[in-house]
């Protein structure tokens, strides 16, 4: 018996390709970015070069006008006033220095912010690029001699005004590449690589078992499909060769005219059909592995849907209520899904449909409100219609999902940016029709079961180590991630916050989140998945505790960090299916229903006001505590769940 081919060799695929994908995408965005800076600067330079010109044209006629009425240069009066209002008019020049024809200096004013340039400058004895400055000359005619010059000085490298915009919109523009360009090179990989080789893997399975019956469909033209073609001769050969001799036997068994013959041939056949099984007539072909790459597409489109939703509703609503209203979206979509089974692809168009409605046409709270929950719904309900991917979901989709986060929100700066909200609304529509499409094309796989949802399974304790293994069932990491979310979403100094800054921050923050989930997913062995999850859950208690936590600090990106390394390490784990869903749904739409009731987003301050360990002692042992009561309380026939001893 052969040795059975990895099935699942990944982790190692993808570490492989993803410095390559790192270097083919930021390398020609860092050359744009330089250009994209160099044009600025130039384009800077020269309107400072040509405002310096206006004002020291504008001195040096000045200046003619008080030499043509008889006044000597030398002894103008009032000279240092007159040159302080004429730099002010432009902070770029940094020096005006008026010469006589002899290149001595007579009259100097300079920045208040350059104390190197308050010394008397002799024009023919400075270095001025050592000063970083380049100088504007601008004769002083008397008739037809010059009577001296006006110099300006501005600063040799001119930063354009619009620099921090180029470089927000340009890291937003590279991280929207890279989260495509992931998820591109997840499904180059899944179709030319990784699926090929679980086929490979069956085929090679099959053999070892001598079942001859079953070959590889056709591939792509690659070395992985010349493998399979090689394969499928093998099994062809082999499977011809068992139906001919089974073929001949027979014929000798039912024509022959020698009685013994036939009685010693029936042995014979009997023992090819129990060597291997073979198909005398036609070879079947293998069924596909598995979706494919639907679930990670499905993934994303939801991140994507439920960025563009939160940005959209944020420009009516405070960011902390916009954000609740679609993770309570996000929460109901799960019970949703679950109740209407094949038929939520159906309530998910419906809702998004409701949420392009409402957005063209509604005016009021509660009109805005109901369509951020509807948004969280309509990007929800495509992926955990899906079911297959949501009750098998692991780091891979979780950090698709991430991705459409940053992609989302990227969209969302730059087009509330840009002023052209309909093309996020669009952006919003197209990534739901294709969510909705991908969760059609997996429910009509075969093999789809609703999962048995039961109280007992739904409410297990959040054991957060058992028998000196982690085993954590979400319940704190979602809790942790509520009071992130509403910490993270209040607004600076509790002022107003404007839609565009609102979606800087939630980008700012989902991109912390996604680079931590990819580098977990990657990097992480699935041992050591589900510490990871604690660690990061309880790193993330520690931060809500001791803080503070204010949008776009550096605690708050730690935060967001550790938020992305523990949800991608609880789905590297294998904990993640569809009663972790549940739980989410319900510790969510909890929390932010308890936070309403506080007073609303922020309420969060209490949270962290709670020292770290009173804030991690109810994390992990409050739930356990009240279950226990509860179970208690109503006694009942203990089962095993999910794997776990009964108790």
């Amino acid at each position: 018996m052969t040795r059975p081919v990895t099935p699942f060799p990944q982790r190692g695929v993808l570490r492989r390709f993803i410095p390559l994908m790192a270097v083919v995408v930021v390398v020609p965005w860092l050359a744009t970015l330089a250009a994209a800076l160099i044009a600025a600067a130039g384009l800077a330079d020269r309107g400072i070069a040509s405002r310096a010109e206006i004002v020291g044209t504008g001195i040096a006629h000045d200046l003619e006008k008080a030499l043509a009425l008889g006044l000597p240069l030398d002894r103008m009066a009032g000279m240092e006033d007159y040159l302080g209002e004429a730099g002010a008019v432009f902070p770029e020049i940094k020096l005006i220095l008026v010469v006589d024809g002899a290149g001595r200096p007579l009259y100097q004013k300079s920045d208040a912010a350059r104390p190197d340039l308050s010394v008397r400058l002799v024009p023919a004895e400075t270095d001025w690029p050592a000063l970083g400055l380049v100088l504007q000359r601008f004769p002083i005619r008397q008739g037809a001699a010059t009577a001296g010059e006006v110099l300006l000085g501005r600063n040799a490298v001119a930063q354009p005004a619009n620099a921090p915009r180029i470089l927000i919109d340009f890291a937003v523009a590279l991280s929207i590449a890279l989260a495509l360009g992931g998820l591109a090179l997840r499904t180059m990989l899944n179709a030319q690589v990784m699926a090929p080789l679980r086929l490979a893997a069956s085929l090679e399975a099959n053999l070892a078992r001598s079942v001859y019956d079953r070959i590889a469909p056709p591939v792509e033209q690659s070395l992985i499909g010349t493998l399979l073609a090689e394969m499928n001769r093998v099994v062809t050969g082999v499977n011809d060769r068992f139906a001919r001799l089974r073929s001949y036997l027979a014929e000798v068994r039912d024509l022959s005219f020698n009685k013994d013959a036939a009685a010693e041939v029936a042995p014979l056949i009997e023992r090819i059909e129990r060597l291997g099984r073979f198909s005398p007539d036609r070879l079947t072909a293998l069924a596909p592995p598995d979706a494919g790459s639907l679930p990670y597409a499905t993934a994303f489109c939801a991140g994507v849907g439920a960025a563009v939703a939160a940005a959209f509703a944020a420009r009516h609503l405070p960011p902390g209520v916009a954000l609740g209203g679609v993770a309570l979206g996000l929460a109901v979509a799960v019970p949703f899904a679950l109740a209407l089974g094949r038929r939520a692809p159906i309530a998910g168009a419906l809702a998004l449909g409701a949420w392009a409605l409402l957005n063209g046409l509604g005016d009021g709270v509660v009109v805005w409100l109901s369509g951020a929950v509807l948004g969280g719904m309509a990007a929800a309900l495509p992926f955990q219609a899906a079911r297959p991917a949501a009750e098998s979901l692991r780091a891979g989709p979780a950090v698709s999902a991430a991705g459409g986060l940053v992609v989302g929100t990227g969209l969302s700066v730059l087009c509330i940016g840009g002023a052209v909200p309909g093309v996020l609304v669009a952006g919003g529509m197209l990534s739901g029709l294709a969510g909705l499409l991908a969760a059609v094309r997996l429910e009509r796989r075969t093999g789809l079961t609703l999962p048995r949802v039961t109280l007992r399974a739904l409410l297990a304790m959040d054991r957060w180590w058992v028998d000196g293994t982690p085993r954590p069932k979400g319940w704190g990491l979602w809790l942790v991630t509520a009071l992130a979310m509403a910490a993270l979403s209040r607004a600076d100094g509790g002022g107003a916050m404007d839609a565009r800054r609102l979606a800087e921050l939630l980008w700012l923050h989902a991109t912390p989140a996604w680079l931590a989930a990819a580098l977990v997913a990657l990097l992480v062995p699935r041992s050591g998945a589900a510490a990871m999850s604690l660690g990061g859950t309880a790193a993330v208690g520690l931060l809500l505790a001791l803080g503070p936590v204010g949008p776009g600090t550096a605690v708050a990106l730690s935060a967001a960090a550790a938020l992305g390394a523990a949800h991608a390490g609880f789905a590297a784990s294998g904990g993640w299916g569809g009663l972790t869903a549940v739980r989410a749904a319900l510790t969510l739409a909890g929390t932010f229903a308890a936070l309403w009731l506080a007073g609303g987003s922020n309420a969060v301050v209490a949270a962290g006001l709670l020292p770290s360990l009173a804030l991690l002692a109810g994390i992990g042992a409050l739930p356990p505590l009240a279950l226990a009561l509860w179970r208690r309380a109503v006694p009942r026939r203990s089962l095993p769940l999910d794997g776990e001893a009964a108790r």
